[in-house]
């Protein structure tokens, strides 16, 4: 069928890729790391809307650390891509990996930071990614960046070529004792 075609070629473009060794439909084995398809689909950067659709079928891949980045969750090896800041479907793919493992959106991530000041400092939008982020893990709305030591409405109208209006409004709508600063 084409679902194991491509399989296949997702197990074989990473295998090439990566130099691992091909195994079953369930994951590759390579040495003492277990390769799952949600895995390999991030590690090869595929669309987002593949990956939702990895998330989806196997949910339990969600919550087990990616072997080839540090031990990373899949939910934030996503936000740590900056090519998917404006891709189409980053947000549901976002959203089904937080459903499928919400206490990944809490953990910090290298350096310190949130989930959600990755994101801003990645140039993710307020419709792409950050509103699943903020509702994930309200709390972080309330916490400075650890590198900018801004907050992250503040992020948000500072990182990129430009800011995203939009993004901010809403950060500080979720947010009202942040309007303080202004």
């Amino acid at each position: 069928s084409a679902w194991i075609k491509l399989v296949i070629t997702i197990q074989a473009a990473h295998s090439a890729r990566f130099h691992t060794h091909v195994g079953n439909g369930n994951g590759t084995d390579v040495g003492e790391l277990k390769y799952d398809l949600l895995h390999m689909a991030l590690d090869l950067q595929l669309s987002p809307t593949l990956r939702y659709h990895f998330a989806r079928l196997y949910p339990a891949q969600a919550r087990r650390p990616m072997p080839r980045v540090q031990g990373l969750l899949p939910l934030q090896c996503v936000v740590q891509q900056t090519r998917f800041a404006t891709a189409k479907g980053t947000s549901s793919l976002l959203r089904q990996l937080i459903q499928e493992c919400p206490e990944a959106a809490t953990l910090p991530c290298l350096g310190g930071r949130s989930l959600l000041q990755l994101a801003l400092s990645n140039n993710f939008r307020w419709s792409n990614g950050v509103k699943e982020l903020v509702y994930a893990c309200p709390d972080a709305l309330h916490e400075p960046d650890p590198v900018s030591n801004l907050s992250p409405f503040m992020m948000a109208s500072t990182t990129g070529m430009e800011s995203d209006v939009n993004t901010v409004f809403c950060l500080l709508r979720e947010a009202p004792l942040l309007r303080r600063f202004l």
